[in-house]
């Protein structure tokens, strides 16, 4: 069944971007359209219908990005923690819990343990079981990552802190 749901959900996404293609080339036809409909003026008119185009196109890609970060914002709230694992090399201070999403998905919660205060969170690609490694200064949940990925600072940075704060 879940081979279906996947199927389906690339049809869509397939659909959602052809229709999307669709939409931009016909919005290019009538920008040149209306940028050559008379010999006078053509810059002003280029120059009219550039600006439209580039205000479109960041709202549209606003809207992606919120519709997608509200998805995402679902998918986490619905997330039920199924373990959790305590830091080893600095007497507990942290506490990681982590939830398998569906998907060969996890999601990591780093919790500060003296008053369990969410300050860092991940969703990476976990095929076999969540096997988190505490050093003394990072929590490394992904061994394969490499380019500064697979790990969370301890304590976290300023961005993974503010990050946690959204839902």
């Amino acid at each position: 069944m879940n081979g279906l749901a996947l199927y389906t959900q690339s049809v869509w996404i397939g659909v959602v971007f052809v229709c999307a293609m669709v939409v931009i080339l016909l919005c290019l036809l009538m920008t040149a359209l209306y940028v050559f409909s008379a010999r006078t003026e053509r810059k002003a008119r280029l120059k009219r219908a550039g600006k439209k185009i580039l205000i479109g196109s960041t709202l549209f890609l606003l809207v992606a990005f919120v519709l997608k970060y509200q998805a995402d914002a679902r998918v986490r709230s619905n997330a039920h923690m199924s373990g959790q694992s305590i830091s080893t090399n600095d007497g507990g201070l942290y506490i990681a819990r982590y939830a398998y999403l569906g998907r060969e998905e996890v999601l990591l919660r780093v919790y500060r343990r003296s008053d369990m205060t969410l300050i860092a969170e991940r969703i990476y690609s976990e095929l076999d079981e969540v096997g988190l490694v505490w050093t003394t200064d990072k929590v490394i949940y992904d061994t394969s990552a490499f380019d500064g990925k697979g790990y969370i600072d301890l304590p976290p940075t300023l961005l993974d802190r503010i990050l946690a704060k959204f839902p």
